[in-house]
């Protein structure tokens, strides 16, 4: 099992390390918030894991969550008809080992915003290498309703990948990235 896959089941010692982990990482970032007079309402990926089961359910009934290979997945071909397999991934709901992806937690956070929230805009500010990613969970969302022409909508505002030295792009995973400090 993955760190992910017991944060998503709860587990008690992950749930408190990930929340001893989350507290010193807002401690810190809220130094540089205050410094550049920013205020915010932190709504990280794990707030909408309550939300899933109701996300799934509603993708089901319109048929777009399909089982492959043990996985819940939506096909790009129920989004947008044929497509060259190389311009879109297929969208993984919920992985054979039960556990969820960002594709997932992307579609809960539109809902979220789109059906609890009822923002009018949402703007997606991500590199550049994610753009087929969301035009997949728009185009979920404009078949679910949830994003329409007369709004709520959503953007996509790309930007261009964050090199390191190398010419590599940086992985905030990986520790390689420059702290905004720096």
């Amino acid at each position: 099992q993955t760190t992910t896959s017991y944060l998503q089941e709860n587990d008690p010692s992950t749930t408190h390390l990930a929340n001893f982990l989350r507290a010193l990482t807002n401690t810190s970032n809220a130094k540089m918030y205050n410094l550049l007079d920013i205020s915010l309402t932190e709504q990280g990926e794990s707030y909408y894991l309550p939300f899933i089961p109701r996300v799934l359910s509603l993708l089901q009934e319109k048929k777009l969550g399909v089982e492959k290979e043990g996985r819940l997945i939506i096909e790009p071909a129920a989004l947008f008809g044929e497509v060259p397999s190389a311009k879109y991934p297929v969208l993984t709901l919920q992985k054979s080992s039960g556990s969820y992806t960002y594709d997932t937690t992307d579609l809960a956070a539109l809902w979220y915003r789109t059906q609890i929230l009822k923002m009018d805009k949402i703007y997606y500010l991500v590199d550049v290498s994610q753009s087929s990613h969301f035009e997949l969970i728009f185009a979920v969302g404009k078949r679910m309703g949830w994003l329409t022409e007369k709004g709520p909508s959503a953007c996509h505002v790309p930007f261009g990948m964050v090199l390191g030295p190398d010419g590599k792009k940086m992985k905030s995973r990986g520790g390689e990235s420059t702290r905004l400090w720096d």
